[in-house]
C-alpha cells in the first residue's frame, strides 16, 4: 500500500542521508531540474499523455465489443478521480504514488536534499535555492502522470472486469465499487489510518481504493497497470528500443559525461517504441506476436496482438493519406501553402531565416496555424513524413 510505500520512502531517506548525498547526484539533479523547468515541458508531459491516452481509447473502442465500451469510460472517470487525488499527494506533499512497471515512484535526490539539515554552506544553499523550488519540476511531471496512470488503469480494469461479466451481472458489484462495497472500504481504510493516528477524508478515499483493487483478479490489475505504464510512457524499454537502451546506459555507466549528450534514455526510447506501433511495423508486430527483437522472448495476448493491427493500419493508412495531401501542394510556397508537414525545415540558414511568423520544426501547417507534433505519440509517423517532403521540397530548390 502507499502507506507502505511511504514508511520505506522515509527509512530509505534516512540511510540515504547517513551515507550522504554524492555531490555529482546533486549536480545531475540541479541540472535535470534546471532543463525540465520551462512551462513547455509539463505541456509537453501533459498533451503527450492526453494524446497517448485518446490514441489507446480508439484502439480500445475498436477491438472490443460495444457493450464494453461504456464500462471502459466509467472506469476512466472513476480512474480519473482517483488520480487527482494522488495527483495531489505527489505535488502538494511529495508522497510515492505508482506510475508504471508496477513500481512506486522513488524519492528525488532534491526531495532528499529539502529533508536534510546540511552542515555545510554550499548544501544550505543548495536546499534554499535549488531544492527548495527544483523538486516541485519533478513532483509537477510525476503529478501529471499519476494522474493519467490512474485513469488508465482503471478504464482498463473495469474493461477486463467487464469482458469476463456474466450476462446481466452489474458493473459496479463486479469491480468493487457497488455503494456497499466502497463504504465497507472505506471504514477499513479508516481504522487502519486511525490507528496510525492520520485519518483525513483523503488519505481514506485513496486507501479505500487500494483495498477495492487488491480484491480483483491478479490478471486483471496486472494487465491495467501494463495497459497504464504504457499509456504513460513509464514501463521497462522492450524490443529493439529496448536494446538500444540498454546499450545507451551502459555507455552512460562506462562514461558519466555522455549523460550531458542523451540526459533521457527510457522515455525516448518508450515513445519511439510506441510509435512505431503506429506504422508498419505495427502490423509486423502483430503478425509476429512479439517485438521483432524480442531479447526477452515476450509474446503479446490476443488483445494487445489485436490493438496492433488496429494502430498498424489506422498508422499506415492515415500516414499515406496525409502524405498525399501534402504532396499535393509539393510546389507551393510556405507562406501560401493551405496544408504541409515539417520536418527539420530547410538546412539553408538564409532560407530558414525567411520561414513565415509561428513555423516551427516538426509541425502541421493547417491554413495559417502551425501546430507542433513534437513529443506527440505521432511524431516518429509525422516526423519521418515531413522529413521526407523537406527533403523534396528544399532540395529542388537548391536550398
Amino acid at each position: 500500500s502507499w502507506l507502505r510505500q511511504k514508511e520505506q520512502s522515509k527509512l530509505m531517506a534516512m540511510l540515504a542521508l547517513h551515507e550522504g548525498i554524492p555531490t555529482a547526484k546533486l549536480w545531475a539533479a540541479f541540472w535535470y531540474a534546471n532543463i525540465l523547468s520551462g512551462l513547455g515541458t509539463q505541456v509537453v508531459n501533459i498533451s503527450g499523455n492526453a494524446a497517448h491516452l485518446l490514441l489507446g481509447t480508439f484502439q480500445v473502442a475498436l477491438t472490443n465489443h460495444p457493450r464494453h465500451w461504456l464500462p471502459y469510460l466509467q472506469g476512466m472517470l472513476r480512474g480519473a478521480a482517483e488520480g487527482k487525488r494522488q495527483a495531489a499527494a505527489a505535488f502538494v506533499r511529495g508522497e510515492p504514488v505508482m506510475r508504471g512497471d508496477e513500481e512506486w515512484q522513488k524519492q528525488d535526490v532534491l526531495e532528499l536534499l529539502w529533508s536534510s539539515d546540511p552542515a555545510t554552506w554550499g548544501r544550505k544553499l543548495g536546499k534554499y535555492g535549488a531544492a527548495s523550488w527544483g523538486r516541485y519540476v519533478f513532483r509537477a511531471l510525476t503529478a501529471a502522470d499519476a494522474f493519467f496512470y490512474n485513469t488508465a488503469k482503471e478504464g482498463r480494469a473495469w474493461l477486463e472486469i467487464s469482458r469476463r461479466m456474466a450476462k446481466g451481472e452489474d458493473i459496479r458489484r463486479a469491480t468493487g465499487t457497488a455503494a456497499d462495497q466502497w463504504a465497507t472500504a472505506q471504514q477499513q481504510a479508516a481504522a487502519e489510518l486511525t490507528a496510525r493516528g492520520d485519518a483525513s477524508t483523503r488519505d481514506i478515499d485513496r486507501r479505500a481504493y487500494e483495498i477495492i483493487e487488491a480484491g480483483r483478479e491478479a490478471e486483471v490489475t496486472h494487465t491495467a497497470r501494463q495497459f497504464a505504464a504504457r499509456s504513460t510512457f513509464n514501463y521497462e524499454p522492450e524490443g529493439t528500443m529496448g536494446a538500444i537502451a540498454e546499450g545507451v546506459n551502459l555507455l552512460i555507466k562506462r562514461i558519466p559525461l555522455a549523460r550531458v549528450a542523451v540526459p533521457f534514455v527510457r522515455i525516448v526510447a518508450n515513445i519511439s517504441d510506441v510509435n512505431l506501433d503506429w506504422s508498419p511495423v505495427g502490423l509486423i508486430r502483430a503478425i509476429k506476436g512479439g517485438h521483432i527483437f524480442n531479447a526477452k522472448d515476450q509474446r503479446f495476448t490476443r488483445a494487445q496482438r489485436m490493438e496492433r493491427i488496429v494502430s498498424g493500419l489506422t498508422g499506415t493508412l492515415g500516414m499515406a493519406a496525409l502524405y498525399g495531401m501534402a504532396a499535393s501542394h509539393m510546389d507551393d510556397d510556405d507562406e501560401t501553402v493551405p496544408f504541409m508537414i515539417y520536418g527539420m525545415g530547410p538546412r539553408d540558414p538564409a532560407r530558414r531565416s525567411q520561414m513565415p511568423n509561428g513555423w516551427k520544426p516538426f509541425s502541421l501547417k493547417m491554413g495559417n496555424t502551425y501546430v507542433s507534433f513534437d513529443g506527440t505519440p505521432l511524431a516518429f509517423a509525422l516526423g519521418t513524413l515531413g522529413t521526407a517532403l523537406d527533403q523534396t521540397r528544399y532540395s529542388s530548390r537548391r536550398d
